[in-house]
């Protein structure tokens, strides 16, 4: 599954912050400028393409935010099968519908600052659509043919490339995934790909539906401070058995 290593590169598409209402009445598209209001329970949906060239795979991720709202019945109608006739792809990963728990975040390119130029790290004038989806490139990667990109498996630590900064303000409510050895990893998004039901609403009561090998423990807390997660261009990510993705706390705070 290529989406549980690279879906938390950066995306998104909406629930709490302010826009206009979606084209079938559901959720309004996010805000102009992520740095105002918050991404908090904002949805968002990824298509990742891979193409094979011989002897290398480019897989490329792209996303709806900013474009599509990615309603419920435009999305269960796209199937790996279409993604492949229209992009020229041998294999594909629908991730979603997913949504993200922090406030804001920042990543080179971003343009914070101005609501009216706001990129959110796209690659600018790179879009597709998928069925009737339209959505943006936020990265391509290279793997040789037949390399995987990591181990898969739910509570396995994932090393991937990434520049940015993840702000959870203060007040708000954080979930935390601790492994063996007291590393803490932050929940960035939760998934409604295994249980599409899930809800924000149930995170605090997360950890008696999970089922976490011994030494690992889920937690829930509220901040008193900002918590920034920031890093230097390696992330090292988990994800749980309901495929929810939690980032490694790099701030050394418990």
């Amino acid at each position: 599954m290529l989406a549980g290593m690279v879906i938390t590169l950066l995306t998104g598409c909406t629930g709490s912050s302010g826009g206009t209402a979606d084209r079938d009445g559901g959720p309004p598209l996010p805000n102009a400028a992520m740095g105002y209001g918050t991404l908090r329970d904002v949805r968002y949906c990824e298509v990742i393409p891979s193409v094979d060239t011989g002897g290398t795979v480019t897989s490329s991720v792209w996303n709806t935010f900013g474009h599509d709202p990615c309603p419920d019945s435009e999305w269960s109608a796209l199937t790996e099968q279409i993604v492949n006739q229209q992009f020229g792809s041998q294999s594909a990963e629908l991730n979603g519908p997913r949504h993200w728990v922090f406030d804001t975040v920042i990543q080179p390119g971003d343009q914070a600052n101005d609501p009216r130029t706001y990129q959110f790290a796209r690659v600018p004038g790179r879009t597709f659509t998928f069925g009737s989806i339209e959505t943006g490139l936020l990265v391509e990667l290279q793997t040789a043919a037949g390399q995987p990109l990591g181990d898969e498996k739910p509570y396995t630590v994932r090393e991937f490339p990434r520049t940015a900064a993840w702000t959870y303000q203060a007040g708000s409510s954080v979930h935390e995934l601790t492994g063996p050895a007291g590393t803490t990893y932050v929940m960035e998004s939760y998934s409604q790909q295994v249980d599409p039901t899930l809800s924000w609403e149930q995170s605090d009561t997360l950890g008696d539906r999970l089922t976490v090998p011994p030494g690992w423990s889920y937690s829930s807390r509220v901040l008193s401070k900002d918590l920034v997660l920031g890093n230097g261009g390696t992330a090292y990510l988990v994800h749980d058995d309901l495929d929810n993705s939690y980032q490694k706390n790099t701030t050394g705070a418990p």
